[in-house]
């Protein structure tokens, strides 16, 4: 990585965390530590890192190699049921909801009630 793209990165990282303050000390040890790492590298990691953390990323945030592990199914689920939950909150805040007539009620209740809990019964 060259200084400019080390330069490219820091100003990403104060647009992302405005508190983070950048001298000319502050890009000499970045890039010290940043020039044998691939640009694109770096600058997946400093995505996942911004997407995930409230807090200015360290020089070890952004060398990682780790950093895209596989997702764990609990993970998975989760992310899938986070999805779930915003979509249908912004359902709810964009589109004109009413509770279902009674009369679906009464048919939705009728047609639960006569599904087998067992699936071994007859």
């Amino acid at each position: 990585m060259n200084n400019q793209e080390t330069s490219s990165l820091l100003a990403v990282i104060k647009t992302a965390f405005p508190e983070f303050a950048i001298s000319n000390e502050v890009i000499q040890v970045w890039h010290l530590f940043l020039q044998e790492i691939p640009y694109e590298r770096a600058q997946r990691n400093l995505r996942d890192h911004i997407a995930k953390s409230r807090f200015a990323p360290r020089i070890a945030d952004v060398i990682r190699e780790d950093l895209h592990q596989p997702l764990t199914i609990y993970e998975i689920q989760r992310q899938e049921q986070e999805l779930a939950t915003l979509e249908l909150m912004e359902y709810h805040a964009t589109e004109n909801v009413k509770p279902m007539p009674e009369r679906v009620a009464k048919h939705l209740k009728q047609l639960f009630s006569k599904t087998k809990v067992n699936a071994n019964e007859p």
